[in-house]
């Protein structure tokens, strides 16, 4: 996973065997603010970021497509939060649409490299069946 700021917003390149994505991730603003804003490609995500029992869980809250506000009854969702555990980033990712069903799902920790501008480095984790 590498993070690199782009504008105003910062540029998340995430790379699970090879297969490379990519979001940019900025603050809200206007109707969006006090949300976080992630766009993948022509999808924009709102999401509501709530720190509790330790860890950070991430709330889809509104989402656009091509810019184009989209109904909250198609909105993805799923179970979404990171935390620390022992000096690790730890995450689990489970996103889901009301149509299609499960999108994606994958787990797994990261620590830092230690050098600046070197990506983090996985610890291990796995995509979820």
């Amino acid at each position: 996973m590498t993070f690199s700021p782009e504008g105003e917003a910062e540029r998340w390149v995430r790379n699970f065997g090879g297969k490379r994505f990519s979001s940019l991730q900025s603050a809200g603003t206007g109707r969006n603010e006090h949300l976080l804003v992630e766009k993948f490609g022509p999808a924009t995500f709102a999401l509501a970021l709530i720190a509790e029992s330790g860890r950070l869980t991430l709330i889809p809250r509104r989402w656009s497509f091509l810019g184009i506000p989209m109904p909250k009854f198609l909105l993805p969702a799923g179970s979404s939060f990171e935390t620390e555990r022992e000096g690790l980033f730890c995450f689990d990712v489970e996103i889901s649409t009301p149509l299609i069903g499960r999108i994606v799902a994958y787990r797994g920790t990261l620590r830092c490299s230690g050098r600046a501008n070197d990506p983090l480095e996985s610890v291990g984790g796995a995509g979820r069946p």
